[in-house]
């Protein structure tokens, strides 16, 4: 297991067919050279926290906590539960239920998710470890919060890709994709899956739902 990782994803505009990609037409997507950086380093044994912890250092946003492992694990899996409800019997009401009483609203919200998402993940490998070390995830962003530019589906690809490589996971780019939207859905309902296969493979794309 290294002592630290980093992972960078760019941000993207949608030239054409922004609405029209979410019911299953073609759009053109571009990734922009706006990035958004997620580090991951191992902290000193003697700061665990219980059986391992992680410090999220969220300044870009404001935002600072400690999040057990397993907190973030379990959090996820919640989150999911109420989205499936949510797409059973879809209203603003159900919507507005996902995230639950989380005390780290919106884009921290998302980053959680990602963090309870990879944990899961691994748990299902078979690769993660009975004491899971304390870390420290910072993330730095030049993109934009709400401004249709991908913040988010960068902040769960970048998360998700730098906590696999620091417990030593390879993963395909279509399976890191999958988990990316995974953790986009519990942000913003159903989301077409471009914003994740841009700020993934970069470039100019032509793509559909």
């Amino acid at each position: 297991m290294p002592d630290s990782v980093a992972a960078s994803a760019p941000a993207k505009v949608i030239l054409m067919g922004e609405h029209a990609a979410v019911y299953h037409r073609p759009a053109l997507v571009a990734a922009l050279d706006r990035r958004l950086t997620a580090r991951l380093r191992r902290l000193e044994a003697e700061r665990e926290l219980g059986a391992g912890g992680l410090e999220l250092h969220l300044d870009d946003l404001g935002h600072r906590e400690t999040l057990p492992w397993d907190a973030a694990r379990d959090h996820a899996r919640a989150v999911a539960q109420r989205w499936r409800e949510f797409i059973r019997r879809p209203s603003p009401e159900a919507f507005r239920r996902v995230a639950g009483e989380d005390p780290a609203p919106g884009p921290a919200h998302l980053i959680r998710v990602a963090v309870g998402e990879a944990v899961g993940f691994l748990e299902e490998r078979g690769a993660w470890p009975r004491r899971p070390p304390r870390a420290r995830l910072t993330i730095h962003s030049q993109i934009p919060v709400g401004a249709g530019f991908g913040s988010s589906a960068a902040a769960a690809v970048v998360i998700l890709a730098a906590i696999l490589a620091f417990f030593g996971v390879e993963v395909s780019e279509p399976e890191l994709h999958r988990l990316s939207v995974e953790v986009e859905r519990r942000q913003h309902g159903r989301p077409s899956g471009l914003d994740s296969a841009a700020v993934l493979h970069g470039g100019l794309l032509w793509g559909r739902r």
